[in-house]
């Protein structure tokens, strides 16, 4: 008697569910290979093949705390994760009141940059900022497109992107400093959609590198930022004479960014006399009253732009009354986003061009 119940001298028959007539050679073959292998795993009392491969499968998943037993007869699920989407430009860390990065796991990437001279003071520290619980419309993820930044160079900083304008001769330069956690060179990319027609544009690369799809963050060190923005507008100059503008120029941010473009616009009101900020903050400037007022026949337009369901919306608001204080309604303008939260604006081309529009105008 054999383990699995047979005895010597026993008939075997396999009955087989498939009509092996009506399939070609290779699956007849397969298939009577097959029960070839049924018929020895009978008479030796082995496993049969498919009980075995069920067998295999609830091993690996009783290995799995609360996995149950895959089914064999599933397609396989490839090893590579699904690509993650570009996240356009988010604050994904919010500032700490001290001034100091919450981030973990973040470090510099570059050594210190040449020191210029800074009249200022030490900025405020910039305000933290939380993201609304409002329900807002799903919002497609923007992704690059259009032809690559160049890069410039910069000697013991990170460097720049930048794109040349769309005209020739002398061009004014828009400069972008990015939101903590944005890829600068596809933050770059998104606002060439809409900046080609008003000069270059030049995007800094933030010094601390935070290790997720090519994220940078300023750690709110608006010094830095200053003597980086400077030291690209400089070396463009030097690449492209004759063709870039010193001063006339426009400043702008996001976020982060928009903490360290206001500082830099109030230190470097020649250079920069035109601002153009998204999610700008009271508390950004709240120590510079001084130079707000010294600044007061320098700055040419500032245009500040924020989300209604933006938690910093009314922030926004006490900065537009500082500034408009200091240097009149026809040099400040406000616009508050409907439908859009601490973000950059969903309708952008529209919403980035209107605004430039506006910012370059005027003498």
């Amino acid at each position: 008697m054999y383990a699995n119940g047979y005895a010597p001298g026993d008939v075997i028959k396999i009955v087989s569910t498939t009509d092996t007539r009506r399939a070609g050679p290779s699956r007849r073959h397969a298939h009577a290979a097959w029960l070839v292998r049924c018929t020895v795993a009978l008479v030796l009392g082995l496993p049969s093949p498919a009980s075995a491969k069920q067998a295999d499968a609830a091993a690996s998943a009783a290995a799995t705390p609360g996995a149950s037993a895959p089914d064999p007869d599933a397609p396989t699920i490839g090893a590579n994760p699904p690509n993650v989407p570009y996240t356009p430009d988010t604050d994904e860390t919010p500032a700490s009141p001290s001034g100091t990065s919450t981030s973990a796991n973040v470090t510099a990437s570059t050594p210190s940059a040449p020191s210029v001279s800074n009249t200022g003071a030490t900025p405020t520290p910039r305000p933290a900022a939380t993201h609304p619980a409002t329900a807002l419309p799903h919002r497609p993820h923007w992704r690059p497109t259009g032809p690559p930044p160049e890069m410039l160079t910069l000697r013991g900083m990170p460097g720049a992107w930048f794109y040349r304008p769309s005209a020739g001769g002398r061009q004014r330069v828009l400069l972008y400093l990015h939101s903590r956690g944005a890829n600068p060179r596809e933050a770059c990319m998104h606002w060439h959609e809409s900046t080609p027609r008003f000069g270059w544009l030049v995007c800094p690369i933030g010094p601390y590198d935070r290790g997720v799809r090519g994220g940078r963050e300023w750690r709110n060190n608006a010094t830095y930022a200053r003597r980086e923005s400077i030291a690209a507008i400089e070396a463009l100059a030097a690449r492209f004479p004759r063709r870039v503008r010193r001063h006339d120029n426009v400043i702008m941010g996001f976020s982060e960014g928009a903490y360290t473009a206001m500082n830099v616009g109030l230190w470097e009101p020649l250079t920069f006399p035109r601002w153009f900020i998204i999610a700008a903050h009271d508390g950004y400037i709240d120590s510079e009253s001084d130079r707000i007022r010294a600044n007061a026949n320098s700055v040419r337009r500032v245009y500040l732009l924020t989300g209604q369901h933006d938690e910093i919306v009314e922030h926004t608001r006490r900065a537009n009354d500082v500034l408009t204080r200091a240097w009149g309604r026809r040099r400040v303008h406000m616009r508050i986003l409907e439908r859009a939260s601490h973000e950059l604006p969903p309708n952008f081309i529209h919403d980035t061009r209107r605004a430039l529009l506006w910012v370059t105008a005027g003498p």
